[in-house]
C-alpha cells in the first residue's frame, strides 16, 4: 500500500518537472482548448453516469463493476485535466499514463485487472470527447502510452507473478520521466542534437538499470535497450522528412513490428511489452508524433495479448483464414478513421458539439458488441487486429495526428473488457442474428441521420 501512495506522487512530481525542460517552444492553450475540455467534460460525465448506472443495474454481467467505474472516471480525468500538449511537453502525457497506472493499483487484487483496461478506456474516452478531430492532442498520447503502462504490468504480473514485475511499467516509466528532468536540468544551453543525446543516454541506462536490479532480469536488459534504441533510429528517420512521406512512415511501422515479434520471440508477451515501453517513453519525451503513430500495429499486437491473457477460451478459437475473422479485420481497419474524417470535413459548435461527440462514442462503443453477435470470437480477434491499420493508412497519407493511434488503444482494450459480458450473445441462432442485424442497422441509421442533421444545420446557420 505504501508503494501505491509514493509512485503516483513521485510519478506527478518527475511529469511537472519533466515539463519544464521542453525540446522545443510550445504554445500555451487557446480558447478553443478550454471550450474543448469543458465540453469533453459534459461527455464523460453522461457516459460515466450511464456505464455506472448499467453496472448497478446489471452486477452479474458487469463483475468488478465498481472498480471499472472508478478507472473511467480517472482515465477520463487524466485525458481532460489537459486541454492542451504540445509534442515539446510530452513527459506531461507519460506521467499521467504512469500516474494512473500506479493509481489503479489501490483497487483490490481480484479487481486490478479489470481496472487496468477501463483506465485505458477512460483515458480514450476522455480523448475522443474533447478533441477527436484535433491534431497533437494530448489526449491520444496519453491513451496510447496508458496501454503500454498497463500491458507491461499486467502482462509482468501474469509472466512472474512477483510484485516488482507486476509494477514494470510504472517503474520503467518513472526512470523515463526521472531522464527527462536530469537531461533537461544539464542541458538548457546545449544544441536541440546534445540534449535528445543526452536524454537518450539516460533513459537507456535508467531502464537497463531497473530491469537488471529491480526487476531480476537480465535477458529484460537487452530488450529494453533495444525499444530505446528502436526509438531513436525511427525518430531519426521520421525527422529527416520534409514533407510526410509514406516509405519513411511504413519503413518504422515494419521495424516497430519486427522487434517486437523478436521481443516476444525472447520473452513472450512480457518481454515484448517492456521493449514497447522503452519506445513509447523515448518517443514520446523526443515529441515525435509520427514515430508514436508508427507503432500502431506493434500495439495492437499487445492489445491482443492482453485480450489473450484475459480470455484465454476466446483466444483459442483465432483461425486467419476463416471468414469472420477477415470480415472482422476490415471493419476494424475501417471504424476508427470513421470519426476522424467525419471531424475533418465538419465543423459543430455550441450544443451540437457534445451531442456529436456522444453520438460517435455510441457508434464506437457498438463495434466490439456487434462484432461479437454477428461474428462471434474470431470475428471480435478480427477486429482487434484490424484497428491498428486506421494509422497505418492515416501514416501513409501524410497525417501527424495520434487520434488513429488513440483510438486503436481504446477501441482494443475496450473490446478485451467487454468481451466476457458480450459471450452470452456470441451463440445466437441464425434467425436471432438476423434480427439482431435489422435493430443494428435501424440504430446505426438513427445515429447516421442525426449526425447529418446537426452538421448540416450548423452550415444552413453559417452565412
Amino acid at each position: 500500500m505504501t508503494n501505491n501512495l509514493v509512485l503516483p506522487l513521485l510519478a506527478l512530481i518527475l511529469a511537472v518537472a519533466a515539463a519544464l525542460f521542453p525540446m522545443s517552444k510550445g504554445d500555451a492553450p487557446g480558447s478553443a482548448d478550454r471550450l474543448a475540455t469543458r465540453n469533453g467534460g459534459i461527455v464523460c460525465a453522461i457516459v460515466l453516469l450511464l456505464f455506472t448506472g448499467a453496472t448497478l443495474m446489471w452486477p452479474s454481467t458487469f463483475a468488478f463493476g465498481s472498480a471499472i467505474s472508478l478507472a473511467l472516471g480517472l482515465g477520463m480525468l487524466m485525458a481532460l485535466f489537459s486541454a492542451s500538449a504540445t509534442p515539446s511537453r510530452w513527459a506531461v502525457p507519460l506521467g499521467k499514463a504512469v500516474l494512473g497506472g500506479s493509481l489503479v493499483h489501490l483497487v483490490p487484487i481480484e479487481a486490478l485487472h479489470q481496472a487496468q483496461l477501463g483506465l485505458v478506456v477512460g483515458v480514450f474516452v476522455g480523448a475522443i470527447s474533447s478533441s477527436y478531430g484535433r491534431s497533437r492532442r494530448e489526449g491520444y498520447a496519453c491513451a496510447a502510452l496508458s496501454l503500454f503502462v498497463i500491458a507491461a504490468d499486467f502482462l509482468g504480473r501474469e509472466a512472474v507473478g512477483s510484485e516488482p514485475a507486476g509494477n514494470a511499467g510504472i517503474a520503467l516509466g518513472l526512470v523515463a520521466l526521472a531522464a527527462a528532468v536530469v537531461s533537461g536540468a544539464f542541458t538548457q544551453k546545449a544544441s536541440a542534437f546534445a540534449r535528445q543525446g543526452v536524454l537518450f543516454l539516460l533513459i537507456l541506462l535508467a531502464g537497463s538499470l531497473v530491469c537488471w536490479k529491480y526487476l531480476d532480469d537480465v535477458q529484460l536488459v537487452g530488450l529494453w535497450m533495444g525499444g530505446v534504441v528502436l526509438a531513436a533510429a525511427v525518430n531519426w528517420l521520421l525527422a529527416g522528412e520534409e514533407q510526410p512521406e509514406a516509405f519513411r512512415f511504413a519503413v518504422a511501422t515494419v521495424l516497430w513490428v519486427a522487434g517486437a515479434t523478436i521481443a516476444f520471440s525472447l520473452k513472450l508477451g512480457f518481454g515484448m511489452s517492456v521493449g514497447l515501453v522503452g519506445g513509447a517513453a523515448t518517443l514520446a519525451l523526443l515529441g515525435s508524433v509520427r514515430g508514436l503513430a508508427s507503432m500502431a500495429v506493434a500495439a495492437s499486437i499487445l492489445v491482443y495479448r492482453l485480450f489473450r491473457e484475459s480470455h484465454p477460451e476466446g483466444a483459442k478459437a483465432l483461425d486467419i483464414g476463416q471468414h469472420y475473422t477477415m470480415v472482422g479485420i476490415c471493419i476494424g481497419a475501417l471504424m476508427p478513421l470513421l470519426p476522424i474524417e467525419w471531424a475533418r470535413g465538419a465543423t459543430v459548435k455550441g450544443w451540437r458539439d457534445p451531442v456529436s461527440h456522444l453520438l460517435w462514442l455510441a457508434i464506437l462503443a457498438a463495434i466490439p458488441a456487434a462484432a461479437a453477435v454477428m461474428l462471434g470470437s474470431k470475428g471480435v480477434i478480427g477486429l482487434v487486429v484490424g484497428f491498428s491499420f486506421a494509422a497505418v493508412v492515416e501514416g501513409f497519407r501524410g497525417a501527424s495526428t495520434l487520434a488513429p493511434l488513440g483510438i486503436t488503444a481504446g477501441l482494443g482494450t475496450f473490446t478485451a473488457l467487454s468481451y466476457a459480458w458480450l459471450l452470452p450473445w456470441m451463440d445466437l441462432a441464425r434467425d436471432e442474428k438476423q434480427k439482431a442485424l435489422l435493430i443494428l442497422s435501424i440504430a446505426v441509421a438513427a445515429v447516421a441521420a442525426a449526425l447529418y442533421a446537426i452538421s448540416r444545420e450548423h452550415k444552413a446557420a453559417t452565412p
